[in-house]
């Protein structure tokens, strides 16, 4: 990725901070090519902002932020690092697993594979169709397998007493 001058990134780390303010999804990418064609892209649904995983690590706080981060072939080790980062302040947390993509392999990034006869609207569904990790009430997998939080109701327990009957 091409280093960013410190100018530069002062302006989109204060354009992340607006976006977190306004309530927008942020699209976490490892390219700043993919994020700008993402925000040329999504500019009229103004729902989203893009940036990427160096910003995120720059900012000064991550307060109820929604964040999607975008999967790329081999970067688990990277996505569980920003994982670590920014999970607990997160109010939506999805991982877009852009290798499920279809055709996504051979196009390798966002823009090949727009290129390639796919929509901005194929993407979204997609972002749609992710697993949101902060969700309790959806089924959950990692290393251990599916799972889902279930919260315990506290049943009220009536306390019998056994009284001893004369004869």
């Amino acid at each position: 990725m091409k280093k960013m001058d410190s100018n530069t990134n002062f302006t989109e780390i204060q354009t992340v901070i607006k976006s977190i303010r306004d309530n927008k999804i942020l699209l976490v990418t490892n390219t700043e090519n993919d994020a700008n064609i993402l925000n040329t892209l999504l500019e009229e649904n103004n729902m989203y902002w893009a940036t990427t995983d160096t910003i995120i690590r720059e900012l000064p706080y991550i307060d109820t932020c929604k964040m999607y981060i975008f999967q790329y072939k081999t970067e688990e080790k990277n996505i569980q690092d920003l994982k670590n980062i920014v999970y607990e302040s997160c109010k939506i947390f999805k991982i877009i697993n852009l290798t499920q993509l279809n055709n996504f392999n051979t196009d390798k990034d966002i823009n090949n594979w727009l290129n390639n006869g796919h929509t901005i609207e194929e993407l979204i569904q997609f972002f749609n169709r992710s697993l949101d990790l902060k969700n309790k009430d959806l089924l959950q997998q990692n290393a251990f397998g599916i799972y889902k939080y279930v919260q315990k109701k506290m049943l009220k327990q009536k306390k019998y007493t056994l009284q001893t009957l004369p004869y």
